[in-house]
């Protein structure tokens, strides 16, 4: 794993261009009293062209066997995205929300958006996670020579519904079509792996 990911790393720095870390919000507020022994990440898919690539690299990327972590994979959140509207609901609505500097110094949480059933039915389908990495935005387009875009990332708590982070990354790839848009997943996805580990994985679990 660490060797094919070290291989994907080098491909995407070979034509890389330029990158740059947007708006971050840590909730500074949040931790555990008691230190969970193993962690179920679940991974929401992206809206995407590339879907399926996306959904593969993600699974490769995220689920580190030399954590002690579970990973709920974006493929089969997908398929129960596409049979069941009320989850498509629920994620519409929390995904469409733009957090404002008053909702950071409070602290967003998935509570003051969605209702406690909408809430405790999300939790169930994406099958009791302890925490829900969610793309509210995933944007790749190609101007010309190059393929640009941009992610955001939010990591939810899923007993409380708080809002661990928000961190968004702008990324450069000088590759256009297929090829470039690939590229650049991998570069936003690997940021969104490097910020899951700093802000969540290292501060709280460390192990």
């Amino acid at each position: 794993m660490k060797r094919t990911l070290s291989v994907l790393w080098v491909s995407v720095a070979l034509v890389y261009l330029a990158g740059c870390g947007g708006g971050l919000y840590v909730n500074k507020g949040f931790s555990y009293k008691v230190t969970p022994s193993a962690v179920k990440l679940a991974m929401i898919p992206v809206v995407d062209d590339d879907a399926q690539f996306i959904d593969s690299i993600s699974v490769l990327i995220f689920d580190d066997t030399g954590k002690a972590q579970s990973l709920v994979a974006p493929a089969d959140i997908r398929q129960a995205i596409n049979a069941d509207d009320r989850l498509i609901s629920i994620l519409n609505k929390l995904g469409s929300v733009e957090y404002t500097k008053d909702d950071f110094k409070q602290g967003p949480s998935i509570l003051k958006t969605l209702t406690d059933d909408e809430f405790d039915y999300l939790k169930v389908a994406l099958d009791n996670s302890d925490v829900v990495l969610f793309p509210v935005v995933f944007y790749m387009s190609a101007p010309g020579y190059v393929t640009s875009g941009t992610a955001k990332m939010r990591l939810y708590e899923l007993e409380t519904g708080l809002l661990i982070y928000e961190k968004s990354q702008d990324l450069l790839v000088e590759r256009a079509g297929e090829h470039g848009r690939k590229f650049l997943a991998l570069g936003l996805l690997g940021f969104a792996r490097d910020d899951y580990n700093k802000y969540y994985w290292d501060k709280h679990i460390g192990h």
